[in-house]
């Protein structure tokens, strides 16, 4: 007799918000599917990716085998490998700025997974923050760290974050539960971009099943309705 398939659903709602300019800016989706995740192109801004998730557990962080990743721009497809075999998953770009992620044959143990928005270093402007809930804002350093202990800017468990410009602009990610959260400089490691990263619980529904679904929204607020919508950036993200 086959098992039934285990699975869990992840839904995004990408929300652009500009007063009078919403409507232009939901006509011009600025998501889209890459190799890398879910890409946001924010024009002038620059491009930000919120990763394919990890699968955190058995004493690993599990990144999709990067040869079975194949994506046209609106669904993507991977397979995870040891010690996860026969764990999938699919990546769908829906109507209202929705992608939907579904993961198969995932096993009991596994209970979360993580990933992470990157602000690339040519949009990090001097007063460029960071928001947790209702915590007071964190500003990212304009230079890195000239070692490994510099890489940690902060940590904290809450349920939204909020990257935010001195111009106005903002990037909201916002989690249905609470989730814990770190400022990594990866300047220091040598690359373009610091990171926030989450690591978010699987919630089965209901509870001992082997199926979760819930929903994580994504909202860029531009300072005025006078703002024009965002053009797509000439540059590719790092």
């Amino acid at each position: 007799m086959m098992k039934a398939a285990k699975s869990f659903k992840i839904t995004l709602l990408a929300l652009a918000m500009g007063a009078m300019t919403m409507p232009h800016l939901w006509a011009n989706s600025p998501l889209v599917l890459t190799k890398n995740g879910v890409e946001c192109d924010l024009g002038t801004l620059g491009k930000f990716t919120l990763g394919i998730p990890a699968l955190d557990g058995r004493g690993t962080h599990l990144h999709p085998i990067s040869e079975s990743v194949k994506t046209d721009g609106k669904t993507l497809t991977a397979k995870f490998g040891h010690p996860f075999e026969g764990v999938g998953m699919t990546m769908k770009l829906l109507d209202g700025n929705k992608v939907e992620y579904t993961y198969t044959a995932l096993p009991k143990d596994l209970h979360v997974v993580m990933s992470g928005v990157n602000v690339p270093v040519d949009v990090l402007v001097p007063g460029l923050t960071v928001t947790f809930d209702s915590a007071p804002p964190i500003t990212i350093p304009g230079q890195p760290g000239n070692d490994n202990t510099k890489a940690n800017i902060a940590q904290a468990n809450a349920q939204k974050f909020e990257i935010k410009w001195p111009t106005g602009e903002s990037l909201t990610v916002t989690s249905p539960s609470v989730c814990w959260h770190a400022i990594q400089d990866a300047r220091v490691w040598g690359f373009k971009y610091i990171s926030v990263v989450q690591v978010t619980p699987v919630t089965r529904t209901p509870p001992g099943s082997e199926t979760s679904t819930f929903m994580m929204t994504f909202v860029f607020a531009v300072p005025s309705a006078t703002v024009a919508p965002a053009v797509p950036s000439k540059t590719s993200s790092p």
